[in-house]
């Protein structure tokens, strides 16, 4: 990945060059799925991790599969460089999201601590 906000890579499928892009969207597919989808502590086997964040990283209009059969008999002559691209791709979409919000998080953190901090010299 070129940097941290590289939220996509291709992938061959079936013989053909695919765009798996963790926007919005794809995203979406992978809460809809998965609610609270995390990779390190997932409630789905890790054998089942990479072909499912690369079905859900396609756009189903770019999908070269008809059905989940089909997808799974591409799927197993995929290369496991590129499959390794796909949870790269994903970790970044996730990290970059929790960047966005890291720095309000903090702030937040700061404010409580700060009302804390005043409601007990309230107290006393």
């Amino acid at each position: 990945m070129k940097d941290f906000k590289d939220k996509k890579t291709m992938v061959t499928i079936g013989g053909k060059p695919v765009l798996v892009h963790f926007n919005i969207p794809a995203c979406r597919r992978v809460e809809q799925e998965q609610p609270g989808f995390n990779i390190l502590n997932s409630k789905i086997p890790d054998f089942e991790i990479a072909p499912f964040l690369l079905r859900c990283g396609v756009a189903p209009e770019d999908a070269p599969w008809k059905d989940e059969a089909e997808f799974l008999k591409l799927y197993e002559d995929c290369k496991v460089e590129e499959l390794s691209l796909v949870i790269e791709a994903y970790q970044n979409a996730v990290g970059f999201t929790n960047a966005i919000f890291q720095p309000t998080m903090e702030k937040i953190a700061k404010l409580i601590e700060e009302a804390k901090a005043l409601d007990k010299k309230a107290k006393k």
